[in-house]
C-alpha cells in the first residue's frame, strides 16, 4: 500500500499557465454552447413549442461551465495575481 500524500502534486509554473489557458479556452467554448442552447430554448418557448431536450442540453452546458470555472479557480491558486495575460 502506498503512503498517502500530505500535499497534492503541484504543477510547475509553465505547465500551470498552459493548463489555465486550456481551461480558459474550454470555458469560452462552453459559454458559446450555453448561449446557443439558451437561444434555442427562448425561440422554442416564444413559439409555444416543447423544448424538453433543449432545456436538458442547456442544463448540461451550465453544469459543464460551472465545473470548468471551479477548475480554473483551483488552478489559479498560487498564481501571481498581478501577472499580465501576455507575460510568460
Amino acid at each position: 500500500m502506498a503512503a498517502p500524500r500530505s500535499h497534492p502534486s503541484k504543477l510547475p509554473p509553465q505547465a500551470r499557465r498552459r493548463s489555465i489557458a486550456d481551461v480558459q479556452r474550454q470555458i469560452d467554448e462552453a459559454e458559446r454552447s450555453r448561449a446557443q442552447w439558451l437561444r434555442m430554448v427562448e425561440v422554442l418557448d416564444s413559439a409555444g413549442r416543447p423544448c424538453r431536450r433543449e432545456r436538458s442540453m442547456l442544463r448540461l452546458a451550465e453544469e459543464r461551465l460551472e465545473l470548468l470555472r471551479r477548475s480554473q479557480s483551483i488552478l489559479a491558486v498560487g498564481e501571481p495575481e498581478a501577472r499580465q495575460p501576455d507575460q510568460r
